[in-house]
């Protein structure tokens, strides 16, 4: 039987059982993001097709320094919200309404992603120079946790900090947080279902 590292089935299926689903810790997209915010992501996506009619699609990806250009229009939208109230004056004179929470969200997610492209990028780059990265100096190496949604990684605690940003063996970059019991359930593993839970 093939091994499947680091993967496993919430309900504890061993690979290959019928109704083995090797996802635990994987995001879930559509309930975590769509089912969510169905709204946000409609709204979102409408600004994306307002843009690309304005500008080109996936233009925004090239624009230079576009993180804090993003930034700065991002929080842009924010005051002008204030000042404004809901919807874009400029966009109202052109007969389009669209609220400044939609492209705050937009030039947010604008952002977030080039700074997950820039991360995976030198993660990318560090590993294809050296191997596998190296942890920071005074980083202590814990055991090896199932893949997550970052796939698999290497997770280090470094002592006094709160959240680090660490390569992972994959060359990915994993949030690593300090680990322990959270109401008797250890950080990263799924709780388990009680008794009559479906």
């Amino acid at each position: 039987m093939t091994e499947y590292m680091n993967e496993r089935d919430p309900s504890g299926l061993p690979p290959g059982a019928p109704g083995a689903k090797l996802d635990l810790g994987k995001a879930p997209l559509m309930r975590g993001l769509v089912h969510y915010f169905p709204r946000a992501c409609y709204a979102v996506s409408g600004l994306s097709l307002v843009g690309a009619e304005k500008y080109s699609w996936k233009g925004w990806e090239k624009v230079d320094d576009g993180v804090n250009r993003y930034g700065d229009a991002e929080m842009r939208h924010v005051a002008l919200e204030e000042i404004e109230g809901l919807y874009d004056k400029a966009w109202l004179e052109r007969g389009k309404y669209i609220l400044h929470a939609t492209a705050s969200a937009w030039n947010a997610l604008a952002k977030l992603e080039l700074i997950l492209r820039n991360i995976d990028g030198e993660a990318r780059e560090s590993t294809d120079r050296q191997g596998t990265p190296e942890a920071p100096p005074g980083a202590a190496e814990t055991d090896e946790r199932p893949s997550g949604w970052l796939g698999a990684a290497r997770e280090v605690h470094l002592p006094g900090e709160d959240a680090q940003h660490l390569p992972g063996r994959d060359g990915r970059y994993v949030v690593q947080r300090p680990t322990g019991p959270v109401g008797g359930v250890e950080v990263g593993e799924q709780a388990p279902k009680e008794a009559g839970q479906t």
